[in-house]
């Protein structure tokens, strides 16, 4: 008894994968099989199993189709329909799908789920597991529409692009900027990318990309992935490729009667914390002095004492003073802890 189809599926792919440029002939004579078989199972793949697959007439094989790259065969992946799927899976993949805010890339993880549709007695569809999902993402940056998605292509490509970013400034520039995307960072409901620029790491928001378009290439990454992620662990916040302002300790110290609270609250995962004998909580890390710490220490300003850097304590001095004066609150005697 010969193969059967999902075999003679994953050697064809294989084949086409290593660029040997297989066809109907190559079938036959590798599993013995008719010409008329060899043809099924080639259309089986392209119509029924969506597989990216073209027939090249020059090498007289099939390959797969050109993404724009010189060696298209190398990326694309094709798992073929021979694996169960667990309830569980199904599960998170319905809540990556609602935690995406990019709009095509939330139609892509929709179209996966028609593909999983269970034809068996696991009947666990797409709609029963939303119906128990649910994400809420408050004070969240819109993003344009596609970006998302090409982002992602060049980071699963490891491709040079150009963005047009908008940076945040008086008054607004938009620039274009040539960089090789490393890797995404999901930070308080927010979308960052960090990219390699001259060498250097920068840290870009999603949100002021507009318009990405292929970039000049300029070689190979200059950072690895463990880098990247060591500096995400050590740095307060997303902006870890901030390298103008050097690392200092923050020393925060909460009330007596928030002591419990904060000590099951994480500024970042590599702080030390203790009581002292007044039973406040005392909580070092290190940490550039940037917005979003000030933001994160505002949002417990009548809870938390910052004992240091000096650094940090003039700019939350500043800042409580603008937002006075914005607030139009009258001078009167500091509050103290």
């Amino acid at each position: 008894m010969g193969e059967p189809f999902d075999i003679r599926a994953k050697w064809f792919m294989e084949q086409i994968r290593s660029e040997r440029h297989p066809n109907a002939k190559s079938l036959v004579e590798r599993f013995d099989i008719s010409d008329a078989t060899a043809h099924r199972d080639i259309d089986a793949l392209i119509n029924r199993y969506e597989a990216p697959i073209t027939y090249d007439g020059e090498e007289k094989g099939y390959r797969f189709l050109d993404c724009g790259d010189k060696s298209p065969n190398k990326k694309y992946t094709l798992p073929l329909p021979n694996r169960w799927v667990s309830s569980q899976e199904i599960f998170l993949l319905a809540l990556a799908k609602e935690i995406m805010g990019d709009d095509l890339t939330r139609e892509i993880l929709a179209g996966l789920f028609e593909k999983m549709k269970p034809s068996n007695a696991l009947d666990y569809s797409q709609e029963k597991a939303l119906e128990r999902v649910s994400y809420k993402g408050m004070g969240f940056y819109r993003q344009r529409e596609g970006v998302f998605q090409k982002v992602l292509e060049a980071l699963t490509r490891l491709e040079w692009v150009e963005i047009r970013h908008h940076q945040i400034v008086s008054p607004p520039q938009a620039c274009w900027v040539n960089i090789l995307p490393l890797h995404l960072v999901n930070y308080t409901n927010k979308w960052y990318l960090i990219a390699e620029k001259e060498g250097r790491l920068r840290t870009y928001s999603l949100s002021r990309i507009t318009e990405i378009r292929k970039g000049k290439n300029q070689g190979t990454p200059a950072f690895s992935t463990e880098e990247i992620k060591e500096r995400l662990e050590e740095v307060f916040g997303i902006f870890v490729t901030d390298e103008e302002h050097p690392l200092e300790e923050v020393v925060l110290r909460c009330l007596p009667q928030r002591t419990p609270f904060f000590e099951s609250w994480v500024f970042h995962p590599k702080q030390e914390q203790k009581r002292d004998q007044e039973g406040r909580l005392e909580i070092r890390f290190l940490s550039t002095v940037n917005k979003e710490l000030i933001g994160e220490i505002v949002r417990f300003a009548d809870q938390l004492e910052v004992l240091g850097p000096p650094a940090l304590q003039r700019e939350l001095s500043a800042f409580f003073e603008r937002a006075a004066r914005l607030q139009g609150f009258p001078k009167g005697p500091k509050p103290s802890l």
